[in-house]
């Protein structure tokens, strides 16, 4: 009899789950896009929801909530209803930006990771009025000639702040971090010749390194960038440790669904293969490709758990 009412159950649950997977979404889907709108992340989450709003057959509608470095975004995730019909386009920064304000980050306990949208390599640049070096070794050189050399990123516990302090005490050079609330001021000091480096993504500079007022010397990933060949990346140049890797995708309520998650992953590949999408990130540091929910949490987690360590390892102090 026991056995008979489980199996009665199991055949209910998967009937039930079944159904939810058809109907699912009942009416139209929110994004939120935890950053200004305008911005290289606003424009990932557009493209997106422009794609899902095809195969999910529902308007999917963005939602910017910008703050606390994607934060605002993550916590308004977590208060909605575990339905699918609210979705987070998560970056591994925001993972990372938790190490900066003291916060503890359990992806897994926090939302359903989805899957990968986009993977982004940052760059390192300089103003070549100031610093003329074309490569890592050059740079380095340069740095132990000159304690305290400014350089800035897009803010205090950055990727980039977090990794540049761990590259600088592995050469056993001094850099001086200089603090923005975001890449645009910091560029405007960088362009007026206030500071020599900066670490950013390709989308943020990439007019100002084809008009020669800034100079790429190291793609910090895996492959070099389309729109400037030439430049090697930081593991060809010998700096495997010095490669920064931005992961950004979508994330639902923790306790959704699986039949819901199912059709949102399927949903997010077909966007993600489809060439419409694939050509709105041409000529800029994305790669647009799908990595599934488990890895691609996986590999969120990890990059809060490494920058959480080199914190330490540094002897970092964000304040």
């Amino acid at each position: 009899m026991i056995a008979r009412a489980l199996v009665l159950a199991c055949m209910w649950t998967l009937a039930a789950g079944a159904a939810l997977a058809q109907s699912y979404p009942t009416k139209p889907v929110t994004l939120i896009v935890p950053f200004a709108p305008g911005g290289p992340t606003d424009l990932v989450g557009r493209a997106a929801a422009e794609g899902l709003t095809k195969e999910l057959g529902r308007p999917v509608v963005v939602e910017n909530k910008p703050g606390a470095t994607g934060v605002v975004g993550l916590e308004a995730l977590e208060r909605s209803a575990p339905d699918g019909h609210t979705l987070l386009l998560f970056a591994s920064t925001t993972a990372i930006s938790h190490v900066a304000q003291k916060r503890t980050f359990d992806l897994t306990k926090q939302v359903t990771p989805l899957g990968n949208l986009i993977t982004s390599s940052m760059l390192v640049l300089v103003n070549p009025k100031m610093i003329d070096v074309k490569n890592l070794d050059e740079l380095a050189a340069y740095l132990r000639a000159n304690a305290g050399t400014p350089y800035t990123s897009s803010g205090i516990g950055s990727p980039a702040h977090i990794y540049a302090e761990a590259w600088a005490k592995k050469l056993g050079v001094q850099m001086t971090h200089v603090s923005y609330r975001g890449i645009a001021p910091a560029l405007v000091d960088v362009l007026g010749s206030r500071v020599g480096i900066i670490f950013s993504t390709a989308t943020s500079i990439k007019s100002h390194v084809e008009a020669g007022s800034l100079r790429a010397i190291a793609v910090l990933g895996d492959e070099r960038l389309s729109f400037i060949p030439d430049v090697r990346t930081s593991v060809e140049q010998g700096y495997g440790d010095l490669k920064i890797l931005i992961y950004t995708g979508l994330a639902v309520t923790a306790g959704t669904p699986d039949p819901v998650v199912a059709t949102l992953r399927r949903a997010q590949e077909k966007v993600v293969q489809g060439e419409l999408y694939r050509k709105t990130f041409d000529g800029t540091d994305g790669k647009p490709e799908f990595i599934d929910g488990p890895e691609w949490g996986g590999r969120i987690q990890k990059a809060y758990d490494d920058a959480a360590r080199i914190t330490k390892d540094v002897g970092l102090v964000i304040d």
